[in-house]
């Protein structure tokens, strides 16, 4: 069942340009666990991040094109939890959104947030990038 989305609030993108791409502060604790460990432990975190969250962004659209607003619900809750733990806090704000805009049965209000967290995925993997180069350059 879906809303109205006359009547359904979508957060603009200027909403979620609040939200930082990335918590640096997040990313040097993880830093520096894999430095005691003598690993590559964050560079591997980040390619499973990768990995999962390309995954997770392809059924998302399998979902909302199935109208499974249980399955949607479920698939942002998943990349919530996993961008905030690699320090990717916009991502997770965007996938909440999708989460809280699922469990209300709100799908319209999905479609444009997918479109965003898309985009805003694709930023956060730029980012993540540029930060690994950063770290190694010093």
């Amino acid at each position: 069942m879906t809303k109205d989305p006359e009547t359904s609030p979508v957060p603009s993108v200027e909403a979620f340009a609040a939200f930082p791409r990335l918590e640096f502060e997040m990313l040097e604790q993880l830093q520096q666990m894999a430095t005691l460990r003598g690993s590559d432990l964050l560079e591997r975190l980040l390619v499973i991040f990768r990995n999962q969250s390309h995954e997770v962004l392809t059924t998302l659209g399998e979902a909302l094109r199935a109208q499974d607003a249980q399955s949607v619900a479920e698939r942002a809750h998943g990349l919530k939890g996993s961008a905030r733990s690699m320090g990717a806090r916009r991502l997770a704000e965007i996938a909440s959104s999708i989460e809280r805009s699922a469990l209300r049965g709100d799908l319209d209000a999905v479609e444009p947030l997918l479109t965003l967290l898309a985009a805003e995925h694709s930023a956060s993997e730029d980012a993540f990038e540029a930060w690994i180069r950063r770290r190694t350059e010093s």
